[in-house]
């Protein structure tokens, strides 16, 4: 039975150490957290932004809760980072920065 239970605990230890390489750095987390504090800064709601910016509720969403498969894709999610870089009144490239940060590495 201690053999088992050694054999089983090496199999997890293994499966663990490979789940954590496998994951990658997802940029669009850390991208939401800006988009949304700059948002609440500037006093928006995601449908006042919206309307400001003329991205569709439902994409801004996804970007500030990091919401993969509603996110929208390259190119388009650039040109909405852009946008909302401008709207939001947040230093040029400090959204695109990141995503670029990301592809680099």
């Amino acid at each position: 039975m201690k053999i088992f239970n050694i054999e089983f605990i090496k199999k997890n230890t293994k499966n663990t150490d490979e789940d954590k390489q496998s994951k990658e750095f997802d940029p669009y987390g850390e991208i939401g957290k800006l988009v949304k504090a700059a948002r609440i800064q500037n006093g928006f709601s995601i449908k006042e932004l919206s309307e400001i910016s003329k991205i569709p509720e439902s994409s801004i969403n996804s970007i500030e809760n990091n919401i993969k498969n509603l996110r929208p894709r390259d190119p388009f999610i650039r040109s909405i980072l852009f946008k909302l870089e401008k709207c939001l009144s947040l230093e040029n490239n400090s959204l695109i920065g990141l995503t670029i940060k990301e592809t680099n590495t």
